[in-house]
């Protein structure tokens, strides 16, 4: 059993530096990243928003990361269940609830936003 629960536990410490390592590069690669957790209405409009305004977006070198739906194109970053479920932990984005994150390309939290996302707001604050 010892045997047994120590293998566990070396997997398990084998596993974090990859998850650190793959959110590093999954920031790094944009000035902004938007984490985002929205209800359909919500989320319908906030699509809209980014198809309006693709030209900044590209300009500022701003990617997203909708925790809901994860099959989306460019500027959308996709990423496994799994390090989604980390996101969601990590930024506290409840399901249910219209919440985004604005991430620098560290992973540090630059902006919140709750009830009322607007991407005009995200493309303010990214620097």
């Amino acid at each position: 059993m010892r045997i047994y629960s120590a293998s566990m536990l070396l997997s398990l410490l084998a596993l974090i530096p990859h998850t650190i390592f793959a959110q590093e590069t999954l920031f790094s690669q944009a000035n902004c990243t938007i984490v985002y957790s929205l209800e359909r209405s919500a989320e319908q409009y906030f699509n809209n928003e980014i198809a309006q305004l693709i030209v900044p977006i590209n300009h500022k070198n701003i990617h997203f990361i909708d925790l809901n739906n994860w099959g989306k194109t460019p500027p959308h970053v996709e990423v496994s269940g799994r390090l989604r479920n980390q996101l969601r932990q990590q930024y506290a984005l409840k399901k249910g609830v219209n919440q985004a994150v604005l991430v620098n390309d560290q992973g540090k939290l630059l902006s919140r936003y709750s009830s009322s996302v607007t991407l005009v707001n995200d493309l303010i604050d990214c620097r």
